[in-house]
C-alpha cells in the first residue's frame, strides 16, 4: 500500500486514534525570524497525540552549517527516545508553511522510515478546520527505530 506524500485534516481527525499512526510536530521558526521558543510553542497547543520533533535538537551540532544531518545512529537513538516507531504511518506537521515538515519528512525518510506523509495545510489548516489542540507534553513509551 501506498503512504499518501499529504494527508488532509479531516482524515487524520478520523486516524486520530488509529495505534497505527504516530503525529510529529515538527514546527520550526524560519532564518530570519527571531528566536522562538518552539518547544514551548509545542506545550502551549498541538495536535493531540503528537510528539515534538525537534530539528534543530536533531541536527549535527558538530558542524558550522546550521540544520546539517545528524549521523545515523545518533538519529536512531533520538527517535527511540522520542517514542517514534519507523514501522508506523508517520503524519508530520508545521505552521501550514511547508517550511519545517519537509525537512522532518526527508530527515526520516533518509534513515529508513517509509509510510511519512505531511499533514496539508499543517496546524494552520487544522485550526481553520476548528479541531481541537491539546495543551502541554504527550506520554510516550520508548520508540523502536533503526538508522
Amino acid at each position: 500500500m501506498t503512504t499518501a506524500f499529504f494527508v488532509a485534516a479531516d482524515w487524520l481527525a478520523e486516524h486520530i486514534d488509529d495505534p497505527e499512526i504516530q503525529i510529529l510536530d515538527a514546527r520550526m521558526a524560519p532564518p530570519g525570524q527571531e528566536h522562538r521558543d518552539m518547544a514551548g510553542e509545542y506545550r502551549a497547543g498541538h495536535i493531540p497525540g503528537a510528539l515534538f520533533f525537534d530539528i534543530e535538537a536533531l541536527s549535527d551540532r558538530a558542524s558550522p552549517l546550521p540544520h546539517m544531518m545528524p549521523r545515523p545512529e545518533a538519529f536512531a537513538v533520538a527517535m527511540r527516545e522520542l517514542g517514534v516507531r519507523q514501522d508506523k504511518h508517520l503524519v508530520i506537521y508545521d505552521e501550514g508553511n511547508l517550511f519545517s515538515a519537509p525537512r522532518a519528512w526527508w530527515m526520516l525518510r533518509t534513515f529508513g522510515a517509509e509510510k511519512v506523509s505531511i499533514l496539508a495545510g499543517g496546524l494552520a489548516g487544522w485550526q481553520r478546520d476548528e479541531w481541537l489542540l491539546r495543551e502541554g507534553e504527550e506520554a510516550h513509551e520508548g520508540g523502536e527505530f533503526e538508522a
